[in-house]
């Protein structure tokens, strides 16, 4: 037993013994290089068989049981790239631990290593895969053993770790990575490493000289997010967090770059010195905690885009917010310090802005911050912020910040801050103290407030860095604020709010406010001791923007005063200043809602309104009174009483005055009296309203003394009003209307005239059932009457087309029925308003409108109309609807200017179906079609489409033709057109488009088309313009941008007899927002033009224009035949360019050998090489010369200045020398011809609105100038009626005042200031031919100095004397011509008013007379011999002398015998002639006698030699005519509607027994009144000589009254009444006669026609009024 057991012990202790021997060997083995070596060339012999890839190792180290040491290890892989390669790697483990389920790693070496990982496209796997392949275990494990298995989880434990020269390449195609790392040097050292508890102590965490860089690309394909094997982490268990504590963590030169290109993103992080000491780091707590943190020399950038908001599930985030509930964050941080460090931040999707802080750019540098007891935490914030500074890429500079800041759920407190920068000073300390964070939103009334500002002073230029706003000037000022605010915001005490700085801005404001933030409820007590303001200074911290865009601010505002209470109850007086005026408000409200009561008084001295609303110079300084005291706002219980005195206002370059108004607002009944009793704008106004009921009442009474629109501006030509305006409306609403309007006494003065407009009246009644409307008055009657709403008539007639063809809107209206009738008359009162209107027949418009029935009828009448130049007679309307259609039709008999002469015009068609039928039949003086033009519009939803009737198109009385299918179509959907193609033998008018649907391209083509075609509609002998088009145009996009292109040639152009060549226009858009043009004029004129005219971004042109030649011969059709007999030719280069506002014109004009003659003064002028500059400037003119035919020049000088070519400015200075400005003759100018030479100095300055002309002209010797007076009928003058109806409601008539009127002569141009000195020579000629019938004229010679002026409004005053020395007037006396010669020294003398001269002339007829019948009665006793001797012919002279006002000049006659002749019968004679002149009687008979006879006239009819009147008359009728034209010429213009006649009368008279001559002077007038129905004529005789009769007086003026009117508005029926003084046949005196007679005036073939035609008329107009079946 023994024996064997020793045996077996000694067998098992020899295989133990073996086993540890080997064991131990095998592990000594291990340690033996050899052994090493040769296990390492094993595994990777079997690494590379393995993986089919090179593997090496240069050798292992083992030292058991602890190192392990790899050196050299490599693999590549299948592409031959290095895979991975590590120089060394050390590990000092505890192998013998690891049977007790223990890893301890004393220490990890890893040194230079490089990594490349990549998965590059198209390859899907990454570069390692086949090592996973090759390692894949080909069996898993089973489920159950894996269940099974329950071995000891391993413990950790890790001292040191060191890892230096790392660099990993990662590149991912696919999921689009590329991630590099650099790790310069990592060392750690770890105290404590419990994974089963994450308990992890580290005492040093060290990181140098580490580069990451990492690229986010597009991936290749889309990854998903969760994978289904993914955990799902809402269900895993959260377990224990990690705890870890660091004593001493270091980054140095730590550089991250990272770029995700996917969303935008880049940072680049390079971090000089990051130091962290003791930090713990709980993340189940979620607590940190830092004793010393520092950030030094380190640059930090960062860049990113923000991706768009998405919708977020607001019920899935509730969700996860319930599901995760992390502990509450808790940060503390001892100590902070950060030191020179550099931040960046870029959003991508921000522009950068030019100045200023730019949130989205920050470029932050020498940041430094350094805190204290930084806290975090459930309890709340805290910090105390030692030093803080940085500066700005802007500019901003913080130097200092500190102060202590807490934040609570009960606090908010900043305390001992101090923010300091070059210009800024903030000291505050604030404390906000609530009893729940729910306090500061929903109840911040329960906030306790605490603000102290005590010295701060901030600077406008750090402001200036977070507003753009702030201007310029203001950056170096600066702004000081001292503020102390205590309490609850409900009720807040502000013991001081001083702030003063800036430019001028002090304000000083103390005070209580109570009840905020509640404005409604809010109570104020106020005292603003001082609030000023500039303008300037307001913008600095208001912005701009935020201010009404219609509203500007004084430039400096002061205001003081007090504000107790609330926005409804409250007390206050309130004084502003400033420099557009003083505002003061004084007022008080009290009382509950709904029973307020209120008193206020507001006063505006001379304050600028225009400027604050911006309507200047419109509108200007107003300086008002205002009171207002009531009780209630509301409208329905308002009662009120105001006041308001309007002292002054200006507005439109007048200053109102004195304008009182006053009245009450109580419970929506309104009363308003106010007068103005200023000179211009005179009125009193006594109005009432009434808007309780469901239509407002009215009642007006406006009595207008006087409005003067021209001295308000508001007419440049005199007019002005009064009358009397009452209105009384039961309700005002237009479409439901009773009352009435009365416009009484109205008295317009206009252009000098003065006339009365009858009563105007309009009456309105209304009812359920009916409404009815009336206008009467002198220019105009209408009636309209039915069911109507005046508001939706004119929907209604749109309607009722709309039945027809559809072209509106049809509005939902009531049914309206109205029926009108309107006549419009007195043409003469019109014609008062529009000169130029010169007839206007009366005019009838009636018609019908009725919805519910479906009529539609209107009918116009105006039988005449002339205005101006143009003529249009009888014109008429038919409108109405029948059998389903809208018929019309518009005639028109003539149409006549002096281009266009239409007769029998009409316009006719009608409407149905959604059909527009349109014929226009044009024709001429024999009723022949010259054009015709027939179609149809077609109305197809919100398009309409116009088709050509092939039938009706004749242009030019010539025959076309046209498609039968044409259409043009134009609308909602666009233009389409289709075989629009008019032709005519060889000529071609084509439109085209190209496709078949709308706003396709558009083409046009023209072929031979003959412009005379269109330009043949004007009636004359030569057609305007003339020429054959040749050409296209294309139209493209044209609901976009649109594209146009144009090629055309016009061959032959002609205008009128001018020949001007061919055109050739080429036009395109083709370049974005610009026209391309080339336009060139060849042949007679070479022209050429080409550039671009731009329309966006504003309309400008860039155009050079060539001018090679303007042939002057060719150019008497375009100057209107005013140039002729043109030579020589213009030539020029002119470039265009800029804004079409302010174009800039570069260039000139040149006169080439040039001249012309203008054919007004027949003057031919020369311009041998004369050029017009253009420039920068405006139009320079240098030394521009014209030469007369005589070689005298005229030159002009200077600029005139522009740089927009509409504002012009002068500084043009004209003179000539003996320059003879006219050279014509009566077949040139029938009004004035002759020859003037001048010699001037002109200067023109000024501008376009105001020209200051200054001129010292000298008319020179070789001057003879002729003037006729206008050939107007001698027998008529236009004069004031001496009989005249009147208007007892108009004034003066009724009591006021009429209007006074401007009789001032006035110049039809304005705006122009002249002034002009005029010296006459005295050899220059003046003529004035009175009638050219019979030569009978005015000669003069003589000096003046005259001065002529006109001042901007255009009144013309003229001074001065002319001293007349030689000349006379030759005097048509029947067939026989004498001539007056004009006295030496006769004078003109003008002191002002151009016709008012006062003349002082004497002219003198030289005849050779004997004595002896003026003398008979005397020497009738003597010898026959002594006798004799008076039969002797002497010397006589008839003096006439003019005297008085040249307008109505005193005329008398004088005989006189010269000095030294007569001899022995002077005495007798000259005794005679003295009482012959003091006789006026016996003067104007021997005047006459010697005039016609060339002898005297003996006493004794009978014995005389000169019998008879007949001659003499003659002489006095051409006198009569002088003084008739003069004055018919210079009254024209002021005198108007009466017709005024003279007349000699002379005869025989037997009546004393004897034969004695009788001359009377006859006067007749006439004047039309009432609308021309009553004519009143006067006229009576005047005796010059002979007997007067015992009942005739020279004062009678009214000797014979003729007086007819007009029953019948068309002339039929007239009655008369006269009085007639008879004399002739009469021989003991005159007999007056007395009558009335009845008159029927009537044209008829037929008798019984007199009878059918005033029925007829009769049945036509009742025709409107008494159609009831409508």
């Amino acid at each position: 037993m023994n024996k064997y057991l020793r045996k077996t012990l000694k067998v098992l202790l020899w295989t133990v013994a073996i086993l540890i021997i080997l064991v131990v060997g095998l592990a000594a083995s291990l340690n033996i290089p050899a052994v090493q070596n040769f296990v390492k060339d094993k595994a990777i012999a079997w690494l590379k068989k393995k993986t089919n890839t090179e593997v090496s190792l240069e050798s292992i180290k083992i030292a058991l049981p602890k190192d392990v040491v790899l050196n050299k290890f490599y693999i590549e892989d299948r592409n031959k790239d290095t895979l991975l390669y590590a120089g060394k790697l050390q590990v000092d483990i505890s192998l013998l631990k690891l049977l007790k389920n223990q890893v301890e790693v004393n220490d990890i070496q890893l040194k230079n290593v490089r990594a490349n990982v990549k998965r590059i496209a198209p390859d899907t796997s990454f570069n390692f895969s086949f090592l996973v392949d090759a390692f894949a275990s080909e069996q898993k494990k089973p489920e159950e053993e894996a269940k099974k298995d329950t071995t000891s989880t391993l413990k950790f434990s890790v001292s040191k770790v060191s890892f230096e020269d790392i660099g990993i390449n990662y590149r991912d195609d696919v999921a689009g990575n590329d991630v590099r790392v650099y790790l310069g040097a990592f060392k750690t050292r770890i105290k404590d490493f419990d994974l089963a508890n994450q308990r992890y102590v580290i005492s040093s965490f060290t990181l140098d000289n580490t580069n990451l860089s990492y690229l986010q690309q597009k991936p290749l394909v889309h990854l998903a997010e969760h994978l289904e094997e993914s955990v799902d982490t809402a269900k895993a268990s959260s377990g224990k967090l990690p705890f870890i504590e660091v004593e001493d963590f270091s980054f140095r030169q730590v550089k991250v770059l990272f770029n995700d290109r996917i969303s935008n993103m880049n940072a680049d992080l390079k971090v000089g010195d990051l130091g962290l000491s003791n930090l713990s780091v709980d993340l189940t707590n979620s607590k940190y905690s830092v004793k010393d943190a520092h950030l030094n020399n380190s640059d930090i950038r960062f860049a990113f885009k923000p991706a768009e908001v998405k919708k977020v599930d607001k019920q899935l985030d509730k969700q996860e917010a319930a599901a995760a509930q992390p502990s509450p964050l808790a940060l503390a941080i001892q100590k902070i310090a950060l030191k020179n460090n550099t931040l960046r931040f870029d959003n991508l999707a921000a522009r950068p802005v030019n100045s200023g802080l730019d949130f989205n750019h920050l470029l932050i540098s020498g940041l430094n911050l350094g805190a204290e007891e930084v806290r975090y935490g459930q309890a709340g914030i805290h910090a105390r912020v030692t030093n803080g500074s940085l500066k700005d890429k802007s500019g901003f500079v913080l130097n200092e910040l500190k102060g202590e800041a807490i934040y609570t759920d009960r606090l908010i407190s900043l305390q001992n801050f101090v923010l300091r920068t070059p210009n800024t000073t903030i000291n505050n300390k604030t404390d906000l103290r609530f009893s729940s964070m729910d306090d500061l939103t929903k109840h911040p009334e329960r906030v306790k407030i605490d603000l102290e500002l005590k010295n701060t002073t901030i600077g406008v230029k750090d402001a200036g860095y977070f507003s753009n706003a702030v201007p310029a000037a203001y950056r170096n000022e600066k702004l000081r604020v001292n503020l102390r605010m205590s309490g609850y915001l409900n009720n807040l005490n502000i013991p001081q709010l001083q702030v003063n700085g800036l430019k001028s801005t002090v304000i000083d404001i103390s005070g209580r406010v109570k009840g905020l933030p509640d404005v409604n409820k809010a109570f104020l007590d106020l005292n603003i001791k001082r609030f000023a303001l500039t303008k300037q200074d307001l913008l600095v911290v208001v912005p701009r923007r935020s201010l009404p865009a219609n509203l500007s601010l004084p430039n400096a505002i002061s205001m003081n005063g007090t504000f107790r209470g609330s926005m409804t109850n409250f007390n206050t007086a309130l004084q502003l200043r400033s420099d557009m005026g003083n505002a003061s408000v004084l007022a008080k409200m009290t009382g509950s809602k709904g029973r307020e009561k209120y008193d206020a008084t507001v006063r505006l001295d001379n304050f600028h309104v225009g400027r604050l609303l911006q309507q200047q110079p419109k509108l200007g300084r107003v300086t008002l009174r205002a009171k207002v005291a009531g009780t209630g706002i509301d409208p329905k219980t308002l009662n009120a009483r105001f006041t308001a005195d309007l002292v002054n206002a200006y507005y439109n370059q007048y200053t109102y005055r004195n304008l009182r108004l006053q009245g009450s607002y109580t419970r929506q009944k309104i009363s308003v009296k106010g007068s103005m009793p200023d000179s211009n704008a005179n009125f009193r106004l006594d109005a009432t309203a009434n808007l309780a009921g469901k239509y407002p009442a009215v009642k007006l009474d406006l009595d207008l003394r006087r409005l003067d629109l021209q001295r308000l501006n508001f007419s440049k030509t005199e007019l002005a009003a009064l009358g009397r305006i009452k209105a009384d409306f039961s309700t005002a609403d237009p479409d439901y209307l009773n009352g009435r309007l009365d416009v009484t006494g109205l008295q317009v003065a206009k252009d000098g005239q003065r006339f009365n407009v009858d009563t105007i009246a309009l009456r309105a009644a209304s009812s359920a059932t009916e409404n009815r409307l009336t206008l009467r008055s002198e220019i105009l009657d209408a009636t309209i009457d039915g069911k109507y709403q005046l508001t939706k008539i004119g929907a209604a007639i749109v309607n009722e087309i709309n039945k027809y063809y559809q072209f509106g809107t049809v509005a939902k209206i009531p049914e309206q029925r109205m029926r009108f009738f309107m006549r419009v008359k007195n043409a003469k009162l019109i014609q008062n308003f529009v000169p130029e209107l010169t007839t206007f027949k009366p005019a009838v418009l009636y018609g019908l409108v009725d919805t519910q029935k479906d009529s539609l009828k209107i009918n116009a009448d105006f039988p005449g109309i002339v205005y101006g130049d143009l003529a249009v007679d009888s014109t008429r309307l038919v409108v109405d609807n029948k059998e389903q259609r809208l018929d019309y039709r518009l005639f028109v008999k003539s149409v006549k200017n002096p281009s266009i002469q239409l007769f029998n015009t009409e316009v006719t068609g009608n409407a149905a179906d959604n059909k527009l039928g349109v014929n226009i039949f044009l024709r001429d003086s024999q009723a022949k079609d010259k054009y015709v033009l027939g179609g149809t519009f077609q109305s197809i939803n919100k398009d309409y489409r116009f088709s050509m009737d092939p039938a009706k198109l004749v242009l030019a009385y010539e025959k076309w033709t046209v498609s039968a299918d044409n259409f043009i179509q134009f609308g909602k959907s666009g233009i389409l057109v289709n075989q629009f193609e008019l032709g005519n033998n060889n000529q071609l008018l084509a439109i085209n488009s190209t496709g078949s649907t709308p706003n396709s391209p558009l083409e046009v083509r023209f072929k031979d088309f003959q412009i005379e075609t269109i330009t043949r509609l004007a009636e004359t002998d030569t057609t305007l313009v003339g020429g054959r088009i040749n050409g296209s145009a294309t139209a493209k996009d044209l609901t976009g941008s649109p594209k146009f292109e144009a090629n055309l040639t016009v061959d032959q152009l002609r205008y009128q007899k001018d020949q001007l060549g061919t055109l050739r226009l080429a036009v395109n858009n083709n370049t974005e927002n610009a026209f391309e043009t080339n336009i060139a004029l060849s042949g007679t004129h070479e022209l050429r033009a080409n550039g671009f005219y731009y329309t966006a971004p504003q309309s400008a042109l860039d155009l050079t224009v060539n001018i090679d030649k303007i042939d002057l011969k060719e150019i008497e059709s375009l100057s209107g035949g005013q140039i002729r007999q043109g030579t020589g030719r213009l030539t020029g280069q002119l470039a265009v360019k800029g804004a079409l506002t302010a174009p800039r014109v570069n260039g000139n004009l040149t006169f080439k050998e040039a001249g012309f003659n203008v054919a007004m003064i027949n003057s031919f002028f020369r311009l041998p090489n004369e050029r017009i500059l253009f420039d920068d400037q405006g139009i320079a003119f240098d030394n521009f010369t014209l030469i007369d035919s005589l070689n005298q020049k005229a030159v002009i000088k200077g600029r005139v200045y522009t740089q927009t070519f509409r504002d012009f400015r002068f500084g043009l200075d004209i003179t000539t020398d003996n320059f003879r400005a006219l050279n014509s003759t009566v077949a040139d100018n029938e009004l004035f011809y002759g020859t003037v030479y001048l010699s001037s100095n002109i200067k023109v300055r000024g501008d376009l609105n105001r020209p200051d002309v200054d001129a010292d002209i000298q008319i020179k010797d070789k001057t003879r100038f002729y003037f006729a007076i206008p050939s107007n009928d001698p027998s008529v003058i236009e004069q004031d009626g001496i009989v005249q109806f009147i208007d007892e409601d108009a004034a003066p008539f009724n009591g006021k005042p009429a209007l006074n009127v401007d009789s001032l002569t006035k110049s039809p141009v304005t705006g122009i200031s002249f002034s002009a000195n005029i010296g006459i020579d005295k050899d220059a000629e003046f003529n004035v031919v009175v009638d050219p019938a019979n030569g009978d004229a005015l000669r003069v010679k003589g000096e003046a100095d005259l001065n002529a002026t006109m001042d901007p409004s255009g009144k013309i005053s003229l001074t001065g004397t002319y001293e007349l020395a030689d000349g006379g007037y030759n005097l048509s006396v029947g067939p026989l011509k004498r001539e007056f010669k004009i006295q030496n020294g006769s004078t003109i003398t003008w002191t002002g008013e151009p016709t008012a001269a006062n003349l002082d002339m004497t002219a003198i007829y030289d005849v050779e007379a004997a004595p002896i019948d003026l003398v008979a009665d005397q020497i009738e006793n003597r010898s026959t011999l002594e006798q004799n001797r008076f039969k002797q012919k002497f010397p006589f002279r008839v003096l006439l002398n003019l005297d008085g006002e040249l307008m109505k000049p005193a005329i008398s006659f004088k005989l006189e015998m010269p000095e030294g002749q007569g001899g022995p019968v002077r005495a007798e004679t000259e005794t005679k002639i003295q009482q012959v002149n003091a006789n006026e009687n016996e003067l104007n008979k021997q005047v006459f006698a010697l005039l016609a006879l060339g002898r005297f006239i003996a006493d004794n009819p009978f014995q005389s030699l000169a019998g008879g009147g007949g001659v003499s008359t003659l002489a006095r009728q051409s006198v009569s005519k002088l003084l008739t034209e003069q004055l018919n010429n210079l009254a024209s213009d002021l005198v108007k509607g009466v017709d005024l006649n003279f007349g000699v009368n002379s005869t025989e008279d037997y009546s004393t027994g004897q034969l004695e001559n009788k001359t009377d002077l006859e006067i007749g007038l006439s004047k039309r009144l009432l609308n021309d129905r009553l004519t009143v004529s006067v006229g009576s005789s005047f005796g010059l000589e002979g007997p007067r009769q015992e009942n005739q007086k020279t004062s009678n003026i009214a000797g014979n009254v003729n007086i007819e009117y007009l029953l019948s508005n068309d002339g039929r029926y007239r009655l008369r009444a006269y009085r007639r003084n008879e004399y002739e046949g009469v021989i003991e005196g005159q007999i007056i006669e007395t009558g009335v007679g009845f008159a029927l005036v009537v044209d008829y073939n037929r008798f019984r026609e007199i009878f059918q035609r005033s029925r007829e008329k009769k049945n036509k107009e009742q025709r409107p009024r008494d159609d009831k079946n409508n």
